[in-house]
């Protein structure tokens, strides 16, 4: 597998084409600490790529970026696909952000704070269940304009669209969009085999990078230590919160969970 890795770069300007790399991909790559702008454009398939405190907007219009990773980064004013999942949630930050100016002025106000809140709080922060938080404590009249305003504001994101109904069918049957975790950051991920291992975000064992491609491979490492020969594969969607999945190939994590 192709994976690349940038790390401290000066990626203004560049065109990043996964299609040239041999294996005509670059999932599970890594870009941390670098330096973008709107001429940086990433094309082709970064599926299950992290984005780790990176500066600068980029254009991810032509990528796909399915089960990728967003922390750290400044990305205001950057171009997204539209097939974007609502769990994606800095790159929906930065949508929302983009869209408030066009809301009512006694709107901005209610939803000002979105994204800052989100990017800032990861752990337990997501754009759909903070709306969730905000709207269903409204008055009536009020809450029928916010959520008017939020199908306005994901409009042409087919997966953020379909997020919204879902949170408008939750408080109008007055039902929760999301029960959280005990302890988000925590997991015990099993395996058909018979191998077990608990994941703390909070107490990561040493890794060559802060990717979630070497924790993965640390996990199956672990299992495999424990039950040889089980071909044990993993994939992790997140770190915090803390989301590892054990799979039945390498690439079964392509056909995702629903969101990303």
């Amino acid at each position: 597998m192709t994976r690349l890795v940038f790390f401290n770069q000066d990626l203004r300007g560049q065109l990043l084409d996964a299609a040239a790399q041999p294996d005509g991909h670059a999932r599970e790559s890594l870009v941390q600490g670098c330096m973008f702008d709107v001429s940086t454009r990433f094309v082709g398939d970064w599926c299950g790529s992290d984005y780790l405190n990176n500066t600068g907007p980029a254009d991810w219009s032509l990528a796909k970026t399915y089960g990728s990773y967003w922390r750290g980064n400044t990305l205001s004013g950057s171009v997204w696909p539209q097939n974007i999942g609502f769990l994606h949630h800095e790159p929906v930050a930065d949508i929302f952000a983009q869209r408030l100016p066009s809301l009512a002025p006694s709107l901005q106000g209610l939803v000002s704070g979105l994204p800052a809140w989100v990017s800032a709080n990861p752990t337990f922060a997501s754009w759909d269940t903070t709306w969730d938080m905000l709207v269903k404590n409204l008055p009536g009249a009020t809450r029928t304009r916010l959520i008017a305003a939020m199908h306005s504001m994901v409009q042409g994101f087919p997966k953020l669209e379909w997020r919204v109904e879902r949170l408008e069918d939750a408080l109008l049957s007055n039902k929760p969009l999301w029960t959280p975790p005990a302890n988000p950051l925590v997991q015990t991920v099993r395996w058909p085999s018979g191998a077990t291992l608990t994941v703390d975000a909070t107490a990561l064992p040493p890794l060559p990078d802060a990717s979630r491609y070497s924790l993965s491979r640390w996990a199956e490492a672990q299992a495999e230590l424990q039950r040889p020969g089980g071909l044990h594969f993993a994939f992790c969607f997140s770190i915090v919160s803390m989301i590892v999945s054990p799979m039945a190939s390498a690439d079964a994590w392509l056909l995702g969970l629903e969101g990303y």
